[in-house]
């Protein structure tokens, strides 16, 4: 899009198409999202199996770890890399708007859950998981906009960290000092497709051939790894790709009925609401409280929910008692749901410590005092006792990993993988207050099975070399004033111990993935508007396979548009895909080998007579300089060997 030939109103336009295409909206809004009656249209299904959305998803599928397993049928993403992209598109739009669509069977594994029992999981086969995918694109922003702020599981820019972040808020400022702490017994296998449909439907999802198609998937047969096939009648399978998203909508009418108990109660009275400066942000209902809590018998409750695991606080034995039998009465009549008598219990925490997401936490001895007198609760927060014995059994098992390991490859993998461990641990505990002090229990047992099995025979353990690989320096920054902080064959051994506390952040209302208003801040609408237009108007042939489709828009995404060689922006219309080395003398469609650059330039490297005249044309056309002529020289000789010499 050239911009001589568009006025500013007429590009902003443009743009904000592209980035709604992009997102899997495509010409829905904010207004159109929230009304219910919208997804109702027959058009919801076309823009699912819509190209766009089709290719998004086998990128999506690719990018994920698990598209390297495979279902019932033994394949993997990389087998659907080599089909031709045009093909695998028209093969999952035919599936999807045929009438006779049926997945193929889901293959059940068991994989080891940190309480020692086995936790099932289904897989699909790639193609089902692509169209899963597909899916999922177009209903989670329809459901995303209406799903309450107190749901952090399975939800795009959320985790658990938002969730501890609500805990604290609870503790801290509400002053809630019980929790019932509810185990619904195994939800994923227990969820009413009826009444699952029934929830869709109330989200505005009311295209019939998108809910048939999702009890088809919810009512696919399972392959046990003994080859018993069983045909479910309620659940949905962990694993699924859409099963997440499922889970929340089916969950959200629980989050729905706690809040309308307090938070959303309706008074007669409308009490003064403090709007605050910006949209987004909840109106002060203080006032609402305090009336609520002096002249009704309301009990007041608040709901933290990461997928089926939640929690509810309240301020008093008496309303959590009550709290807890109205739930479980509830979860019964309502979703179906049964909840373990054993494992929901009551929690005074000021006596003793609730477990949520792997971490402990209860309401400290100490007592702050603010500057108006008041006394403030402070949370104590840890490392789950549970959680620290999987850590430390984890890392004992890795390091019996690294002293077996046989070569110097396998040595040095083993160790980056526990780093990555030991990294992944930091990152999701560092929240917990107690951190520090946790991995100091277990440290020193790991650190001396570290020495005894891995470092006692390197005497330079303890010194830093002066020339490891730039790699590692990203661990240098954050580890090396660490004492503990060992070397092994050049190879950096992160310590366990050695972490600090950092305060969980609660989740930015402000930011919504699907507005678009709201993203001009953090997304270049100009950059990602050429990626859309490349994206949807390159010509394909029957050559083009799906990885290259893919590496092509991953290496754009990379270049942020620019061109590779001039670093110009990319123009839509003059953009080319070039192989580094030629296809012809052995190149492939690896991403290491695409570039995209301007179509001009493109021509100077395939149609120039030799080096020199490329590079005078070059010189005379662009703003150039050593590096831009050196990158350029270097591609030239690449893709014409025999006309690289001046």
């Amino acid at each position: 899009m050239k911009d001589k030939n568009f006025t500013r109103k007429e590009k902003s336009a443009y743009y904000s198409q592209c980035m709604q295409m992009y997102q899997g909206l495509y010409e829905l809004t904010k207004e159109q999202i929230k009304d219910k009656g919208y997804a109702s249209h027959k058009s919801l299904m076309y823009k699912i199996a819509s190209t766009k959305n089709i290719v998004n998803a086998i990128r999506s599928i690719s990018k994920n770890t698990g598209g390297g397993t495979a279902g019932v049928d033994g394949t993997t993403i990389r087998d659907v890399k080599k089909y031709n992209n045009s093909e695998m598109v028209r093969r999952i739009q035919n599936k999807l708007l045929g009438n006779n669509y049926q997945p193929k069977r889901i293959k059940r594994v068991y994989i080891p859950k940190n309480n020692g029992d086995l936790r099932p999981l289904g897989i699909p086969t790639i193609e089902d998981r692509i169209i899963q995918q597909a899916i999922k694109q177009v209903l989670e922003p329809i459901a995303e906009a209406q799903f309450s702020r107190v749901s952090s599981g399975f939800r795009p820019g959320r985790s658990a960290h938002n969730a501890m972040a609500q805990v604290d808020n609870m503790i801290q400022m509400s002053k809630m000092s019980w929790c019932v702490k509810c185990d619904i017994k195994g939800f994923f296998d227990n969820v009413d497709h009826n009444r699952l449909i029934k929830a869709l439907w109330s989200f505005g999802i009311r295209d019939k051939k998108v809910l048939s198609i999702i009890k088809t998937i919810l009512k696919t047969e399972i392959v046990d790894m003994d080859g018993t096939v069983t045909k479910p009648e309620k659940g949905t399978p962990q694993g699924g790709v859409i099963s997440p998203l499922l889970a929340n909508i089916y969950l959200d009418a629980l989050d729905k009925w706690v809040e309308s108990q307090w938070t959303h109660f309706k008074t007669r009275y409308t009490y003064y609401s403090d709007i605050r400066d910006k949209s987004y942000q909840r109106p002060n209902q203080n006032k609402k409280y305090r009336a609520l809590r002096s002249n009704s018998k309301m009990k007041e409750m608040y709901i933290i929910r990461y997928a089926d695991d939640f929690l509810i606080f309240t301020n008093s034995k008496e309303n959590a008692e009550k709290i807890k039998h109205a739930t479980i009465l509830w979860l019964k009549q309502n979703l179906k749901l049964e909840c373990s008598l054993e494992k929901t219990k009551l929690i005074d925490l000021k006596n003793e410590f609730a477990e949520f997401l792997g971490f402990k936490f209860k309401i400290s001895n100490r007592v702050k005092v603010t500057s108006k007198g008041s006394k403030k609760y402070i949370i104590d927060s840890h490392i789950a006792d549970k959680s620290l014995k999987n850590i430390k059994e984890k890392l004992n098992k890795q390091i019996d990993y690294i002293a077996t390991a046989n070569d110097n490859i396998t040595f040095h993998k083993a160790i980056q993988i526990y780093n990555s461990m030991v990294m992944g641990i930091h990152n999701y505990f560092c929240v917990a207050h107690g951190v520090n002090n946790d991995l100091s229990r277990i440290g020193w047992d790991i650190q001396r099975k570290l020495y005894n099995r891995v470092l006692k025979d390197y005497p330079d353990r303890n010194s830093t070399p002066e020339n490891y690989l730039p790699c590692y320096q990203t661990i240098v920054n954050k580890y090396g004033t660490s004492k503990e902080l060992k070397w092994c064959k050049g190879i950096p051994i992160i310590p366990i111990r050695y972490v600090q506390f950092k305060a969980p952040i609660s989740f930015n209302e402000g930011y919504n993935l699907y507005d678009i208003e709201n993203n001009l801040n953090t997304i270049n609408l100009e950059d990602m508007a050429k990626i859309i237009a490349y994206f949807s108007s390159d010509v394909h042939n029957e050559r083009d396979t799906t990885e290259l489709y893919e590496n092509k828009i991953s290496r754009l995404v990379s270049q942020k548009a620019l061109c590779y060689i001039t670093k110009t922006p990319l123009i839509y219309g003059e953009i080319a895909t070039h192989h580094i080395l030629p296809v012809h003398l052995g190149g492939t469609d690896k991403y290491e080998n695409i570039i995209i650059i301007q179509e001009r330039v493109h021509e100077l490297i395939h149609n120039s007579e030799s080096l020199q005249e490329a590079l005078e044309k070059l010189k005379s056309e662009y703003s150039t300089g050593k590096r831009i002529e050196k990158k350029f020289t270097e591609i030239y000789i690449k893709a014409n060997p025999e006309k690289s010499k001046i």
